[in-house]
């Protein structure tokens, strides 16, 4: 299994500003999902759930889940190396968080040999791969909006199908499929963000 270090950062809230204190260090256990990866973390053998923060995978039965579960598990691939940012928990204890691929590399000149680091962020990877869109309600990133329109235009992973429905109007559908609301759901999306 890959072991990972989570980063901490500052974490910013309206109501109130509450540091990120604690330094993990944990072993990949198992990709859930195209959003949910899970760890022991080294100290503790405590098991945690870490999710991609504003990067949302399709869910459970939806086209393509399958397939943005195979693109994270490829991304985390055991032979790199990998830094976490964790930006605090969401409502269920999940820890959100940044993943960063990282490579060092020599750089300088001839006389100076100086270790360059190049990193990757696997959150914005899932969006350019077509495999996750950004997240619309979260915090607004330029590079993953653009990263999103880039993988719409060139039809990459989840822009292959004509009319794909993002995971939040998907548990909508789920949430409402017995009251019959389905289709209203579906259609007050689809007007407000036509393809």
């Amino acid at each position: 299994m890959k072991k990972i270090i989570l980063l901490p950062i500052l974490f910013l809230s309206f109501a109130q500003a509450e540091t990120v204190v604690e330094k993990l260090s944990c072993k990949i256990e198992t990709v859930v999902d195209g959003n949910t990866i899970i760890c022991q973390q080294d100290s503790t053998k405590e098991t945690i759930t870490l999710i991609l923060f504003q990067s949302i995978a399709p869910n459970g039965k939806q086209p393509y889940a399958k397939k943005a579960k195979d693109t994270l598990r490829k991304l985390l691939n055991i032979e790199n190396n990998f830094l976490i940012q964790s930006y605090g928990k969401d409502q269920f204890g999940n820890i959100l968080v940044t993943i960063f691929e990282y490579k060092l590399y020599g750089c300088g000149s001839k006389n100076l040999a100086t270790t360059c680091t190049k990193y990757n962020n696997i959150n914005l990877e899932m969006i350019k791969q077509g495999a996750s869109w950004n997240n619309p309600l979260g915090q607004q990133f330029s590079d993953y909006q653009q990263a999103q329109e880039e993988a719409k235009k060139a039809k990459r992973g989840l822009w292959t199908e004509p009319n794909p429905i993002p995971p939040w109007i998907y548990r909508q559908m789920i949430r409402h499929e017995e009251k019959k609301q389905t289709d209203f759901i579906l259609e007050e999306y689809r007007h407000n963000h036509p393809y």
